[in-house]
């Protein structure tokens, strides 16, 4: 049954990004002329094979981006520099990411790292942000600019914090919170406000759409912890963050409820195979899952109060998406 909800769940949000990537097309084009400029002709063939690989994938924060331009009816071509911008810090902060965990793969194909090597990976990531840093000081915006350059250090605090933490099992979970609104939130929280501002929205507007933001970005962090133990088609592979150590949402919950056992098995490093069973008895998936419903709910509430614009339909179809799930 969950590898069969997973597979729905996947094809959902497939299907949103591709209703949303087609309504916005247009300016869809125009941000990937500005991604693909600096690289498919780059001397170093390093940057120009690695960058090309990670243009594979979503995209969804570039999206949104384009998104907030059209719900406020003028996307213009700061709102394709945005997310050009937003997708390549995302894409740098992926990069260091998995050397740092170690992650051999992402959406099922085989990481830089593991291909490249640790170096590579390291300076493309880091080409990336130099890059980003470029575009961002083009725009002549100081709020823009501000809001992006505060935004990467937080993000990057949040990495750190994570890294520091990680293995501790007794990890509080307004820590966990902390750690993901400034890793994960922040980016998504900056894609909605700065779509707002970018398209002339009134500051009570750019409040909304930077909640908006904010909820959806933690809740696709949730989303994203609780699939590693209970989906299979995510492109991570499932159990990923146990054998890695790493301390999220799902795993908070259960050792509330089975520390000893718990403990026993994480000092022992035994397989996924193991713990999972024991982790479903807690109900930590259905309590990680009620979590996501109340942000994303608080999502909802905040872009019920953004403008009305046929592409509120495919927001809320983002917001329905993480919703949906069954044990």
């Amino acid at each position: 049954m969950a590898n069969h909800v997973t597979i729905y769940f996947m094809m959902t949000l497939v299907s949103t990004i591709e209703s949303m990537t087609q309504f916005v097309q247009d300016d869809w084009h125009a941000t990937q002329a500005i991604l693909n400029k600096d690289t498919e002709q780059h001397a170093l063939h390093l940057i120009q094979k690695i960058c090309h690989e990670r243009s594979k994938g979503k995209q969804l924060r570039s999206l949104m981006v384009l998104a907030l331009g059209h719900l406020f009816n003028h996307c213009h071509a700061t709102h394709h520099q945005l997310a050009a911008i937003v997708e390549v810090i995302h894409q740098a902060t992926l990069l260091h990411d998995d050397v740092i965990d170690e992650a051999t793969t992402r959406h099922n194909q085989p990481t830089a790292w593991s291909v490249y090597g640790n170096k590579a990976s390291i300076l493309v990531g880091d080409f990336m942000f130099s890059q980003s840093f470029r575009w961002i000081s083009q725009l002549k915006d100081p709020f823009i600019i501000q809001s992006l350059a505060n935004a990467t250090q937080l993000i990057v605090e949040g990495e750190v914090e994570q890294h520091q933490v990680k293995g501790q099992l007794n990890l509080r979970e307004a820590t966990y919170f902390k750690i993901i609104e400034a890793k994960t939130a922040e980016l998504f929280r900056q894609t909605t406000l700065l779509g707002a501002y970018a398209a002339g929205a009134h500051q009570k507007h750019q409040q909304y759409a930077e909640q908006f933001g904010k909820q959806i970005g933690i809740a696709f962090q949730l989303q994203d912890d609780l699939l590693d133990y209970v989906g299979s088609e995510t492109g991570k592979s499932k159990g990923q963050d146990w054998s890695e150590n790493k301390v999220t949402y799902p795993l908070i919950m259960a050792y509330a409820q089975a520390p000893e056992i718990i403990e026993m098995y994480f000092k022992e490093k035994r397989p996924f195979e193991d713990i999972e069973p024991i982790i479903q008895s807690t109900r930590a998936f259905q309590k990680t899952q009620s979590k996501i419903i109340e942000y994303t709910q608080s999502a909802s509430e905040a872009l019920n109060h953004l403008p009305d614009h046929p592409i509120k339909v495919h927001l809320n179809e983002l917001i329905n998406w993480m919703q949906y799930r069954e044990f």
